[in-house]
């Protein structure tokens, strides 16, 4: 079989782009744990409370492990509740026996990354939701409070991330503390 010098040149490019692809992807340090990635665990509390004359009430609590610098954890706790919807076929405002469904409860995404001896870099998506029955009949609603965060924490030290004052009937916080896992 005989290979010409073209084909052959062309193979090798294809090849060496092959190879070369995913060690591009792989150096992305975002995407990527680096090589000490993983070597230390980091606890993740969190709480959610009340606020009743600027004092704190804690209503819930939520913590996990997460190995530093890796690809992060992920928390859900609560329920899939099914809400009605209507069915195809069905008439305009008639439900029929169709049902969604939704995460009610507590969830969280996030990575850490440990600076130094102290301080602890969290990237995290939480949401808080909880359900109230509808009036009159009506269908429930969901509360939800979700926040984005990045915030640089001391260990051992909580950090309030947000307060909600005046939105709903009730005030609230979230607040997160890391301890390094040594």
């Amino acid at each position: 079989m005989k290979v010409s010098r073209h084909a052959l040149a062309a193979g090798t490019v294809l090849l060496a782009f092959l190879l070369a692809a995913p060690v591009k992807a792989q150096a992305d340090p975002s995407q990527t744990p680096s090589a000490a990635a993983g070597k230390t665990n980091v606890l993740i509390t969190f709480r959610m409370g009340t606020l009743d004359g600027g004092e704190k009430t804690v209503v819930k609590s939520y913590s996990l492990i997460v190995a530093e610098g890796s690809l992060g954890s992920k928390l859900l706790s609560g329920q899939r509740v099914p809400f009605p919807a209507t069915a195809a076929g069905s008439e305009e405002g008639e439900v029929g026996r169709a049902f969604v469904y939704q995460n009610i409860g507590f969830s969280t995404e996030l990575r850490v990354w440990v600076l130094d001896k102290k301080r602890i870099k969290i990237a995290a998506s939480i949401e808080d939701s909880r359900i109230h029955p509808g009036e009159d009949g009506g269908p429930p609603s969901v509360e939800t409070r979700q926040l984005e965060i990045n915030a640089i924490l001391i260990d051992g030290v909580p950090l309030e991330l947000a307060r909600a004052e005046g939105l709903t009937d009730n005030a609230g916080f979230v607040e997160v503390e890391a301890r390094i896992l040594r």
